[in-house]
This record gives C-alpha cells, sequence and structure tokens, in this order.
C-alpha cells in the first residue's frame, strides 16, 4: 500500500497542478472553445498524475539528486503546459516533452527497483502518449485541429478509465490484485 508520505505527496501534487490550471484559465484564457479539449486533457492529466505520484512515489530512485532534477522538470512543464491553453501547438508541444521526461524519470528508477513489471508499463504507458500527442500535433499542423484534438482527448480519456478502473498499474504492493507475485509484476 501507499504510505501516508505518498499519499500526502499525491494530494499535494493534484491540488497545486489543479490550482495552477485553474489560475492560468482564469488570467489567459480568451478563447475557451479553442482551449476546451486542452482543459480536458488536462484535467485528466492532473487526475491520473494523483494516482502516479501516490503509487510511484515511495519507490527507490537511484540518485536522489536526479530524481529531484527530473521532478522539478515535470513541474516546470506541467506549468508551461497549463499556460498554453490556448496555444495548441504549444500545447501538445509541451505534451510531448512531459510524457517524454515521465518515460526517462521511470526509466531511471529501473536500476534500483524490485517491481520492475510494474515499471516496465508505466513506461510504455507515457511512451503511447508521447506518441499520440505526437500523431495529435501531426493532424494539427495538417489542419485537423479539431478532430487531432477530440481524437486525442477520447483515447486519453478512454485510456485513462482503463488503466485506472481495470489495469494493476497503480497498484503494485502486494496484494493488490491477486494473480500476481510480490515483486516482479508477473502473473503467477
Amino acid at each position: 500500500m501507499p504510505s501516508s508520505n505518498a499519499n500526502q505527496r499525491a494530494v499535494l501534487a493534484a491540488a497545486g497542478f489543479g490550482a495552477i490550471g485553474i489560475i492560468c484559465a482564469w488570467v489567459n484564457l480568451t478563447d475557451w472553445r479553442t482551449a476546451a479539449m486542452p482543459l480536458v486533457f488536462y484535467v485528466i492529466l492532473v487526475v491520473n498524475t494523483y494516482f502516479s505520484v501516490r503509487c510511484f512515489s515511495d519507490f527507490p530512485f537511484a540518485d536522489a539528486r536526479s530524481q529531484k532534477i527530473v521532478d522539478a522538470i515535470l513541474v516546470a512543464l506541467y506549468v508551461l503546459l497549463a499556460l498554453e491553453f490556448s496555444h495548441v501547438v504549444a500545447f501538445l508541444c509541451v505534451s510531448v516533452a512531459l510524457f517524454a521526461v515521465a518515460s526517462m524519470k521511470y526509466s531511471l528508477m529501473l536500476r534500483t527497483n524490485e517491481y520492475l513489471g510494474f515499471l516496465r508499463r508505466k513506461i510504455i504507458l507515457d511512451i503511447l502518449c508521447t506518441l499520440a500527442c505526437i500523431l495529435a500535433l501531426g493532424g494539427v499542423i495538417a489542419g485537423f485541429t479539431w478532430v487531432a484534438l477530440t481524437a486525442l482527448v477520447a483515447v486519453f480519456v478512454l485510456g485513462n478509465i482503463y488503466v485506472l478502473v481495470f489495469s494493476d498499474i497503480y497498484r503494485p504492493w502486494p496484494g493488490a490484485k491477486r494473480g500476481y507475485t510480490e515483486h516482479t509484476g508477473n502473473q503467477s
């Protein structure tokens, strides 16, 4: 189970990023129609971030300094993402960077962690999100803004429903889901 510190960090992260999103939307948005899909994407990302931080913040990191640097980059990207709600191309570019850095963060954890199966699935999930954002960016650049953003948000919503309801990706601790061994995440 996640520690009480992990729960506190998760609440703080979700509340902080949510507040940043609300402030940036309130202050910066002039065209709510353009920003609607980025806003929905951001809200879902904040919800997912709560579960991700709650699950993975207690995992050991090879180098505490590296973890702090990567986490600082992720926070900066989150803030930048919230500042770009009205600028779809910039929003998608920052989204690509956010998921790419997140993939790197979990890759750095592979060397010192016994939950390899769960970490690999998290890395694959972040890589898929990176690719989805790249595809949406291509669609926007090609002139299909509404279709690309709607498809991205639809895939992101459905993917998060699957991850949060049906998947074990945020439940790597022993006994979280029957049929999985204690450390490797492999089916028994």
